[in-house]
């Protein structure tokens, strides 16, 4: 049995998922918007992630380990699993798992 092509699946809109508990699980998508790149104290790199859906933005922490998985870029297309977490600068999403959207397998989907 072949696999499908996304193995996640979104549980969740942005403005949904900013207003689940502290530490909850969510699994959401969007568009990135932005990425920022950092080194910290200790050399590692993290990224922070603007995602956005059809309604609302939220920022993605991907801390060093993810982000070695898949490194986003502006215009990307992803579904993230992770926690919320909330902070000084608001609802964050800390990322689990990455993983880009795939458009193939919609193209190849028969129309009726």
């Amino acid at each position: 049995m072949p696999e499908p092509p996304n193995r996640l699946e979104v549980d969740a809109s942005i403005a949904e998922a900013v207003q689940r508990h502290e530490g909850e699980w969510v699994t959401i998508g969007g568009s990135v918007e932005a990425v920022r790149v950092v080194a910290t104290g200790g050399g590692e790199r993290i990224a922070r992630v603007t995602l956005r859906d059809f309604n609302a933005a939220v920022e993605v922490l991907v801390f060093a380990r993810t982000l070695a998985t898949l490194e986003p870029a502006a215009g990307d297309v992803l579904i993230v699993s992770g926690r919320v977490t909330r902070a000084a600068r608001g609802v964050m999403v800390v990322a689990q798992l990455l993983e880009r959207y795939d458009w193939q397998h919609v193209a190849e989907e028969p129309q009726a």
